[in-house]
């Protein structure tokens, strides 16, 4: 029990750590190939997940402009939870795609895991909000938060 908790109050501080940096530290906006960045982030995380089926559908995405770091991090955080949240399904299914209009691009991942109650959406982005028991699915609460700043 004291290491369990010692190990959740770790990731805790790891999570307020790396939301930290987004306030504090400089970006160096470049081109990014967010296609190909998904497919190896995607790739990265499915090979720690215990090589699990999973179906990934990857449309082509447009560029992002931003730091390389930061929108690593945010496809990293969006991916995981589609992993660990569809994890319990017997045919897990990740969705990704995205689009441009004039200035803004927009990015969806859509998986067929758990889901979680619109009445709460509201909370999804919020530091430390969880949705789900860490019981049901680890984690810190922090990961949505960080890509929102992103």
């Amino acid at each position: 029990m004291i290491r369990d908790n010692s190990r959740q109050m770790g990731q805790l501080i790891d999570g307020v750590l790396a939301f930290s940096r987004f306030f504090f530290n400089e970006t160096a906006a470049t081109e990014i190939d967010t296609t190909a960045l998904a497919q190896r982030v995607f790739e990265e995380l499915h090979a720690g997940s215990g090589g699990r089926a999973v179906a990934f559908q990857l449309s082509p995405l447009p560029a992002a402009t931003g730091d390389p770091t930061l929108i690593r991090q945010a496809w990293a955080n969006l991916l995981s939870n589609a992993i660990k949240f569809s994890g319990r399904r017997a045919d897990p299914v990740i969705e990704v795609s995205g689009n441009e209009d004039g200035h803004s691009r927009v990015y969806c991942v859509r998986d067929n895991g758990a889901g979680f109650d619109m009445q709460y959406y509201d909370k999804l982005f919020r530091v430390f909000q969880r949705l789900h028991s860490a019981g049901e699915f680890p984690g810190t609460g922090v990961g949505l938060a960080i890509v929102q700043r992103v």
